[in-house]
């Protein structure tokens, strides 16, 4: 196993920015449909490493 940090192309997924759903949803309190919602309207910045997402809660 690798000691590196996760990278998603030039973005390091380590550190307090880049959460989990669940995280997020903590974060945001909101539900889960609401947090799929934010996405798709574009209100929250995301990336999809594998079939995960990661949300930028530090903006």
């Amino acid at each position: 196993m690798s000691t590196q940090p996760r990278q998603y192309g030039d973005v390091s997924l380590e550190g307090p920015c880049w959460q989990t759903s669940a995280t997020a949803m903590d974060h945001f309190q909101v539900s889960r449909p609401t947090l799929k919602a934010m996405r798709e309207r574009g209100e929250v910045e995301f990336m999809k490493p594998g079939r995960s997402y990661r949300y930028n809660i530090c903006l």
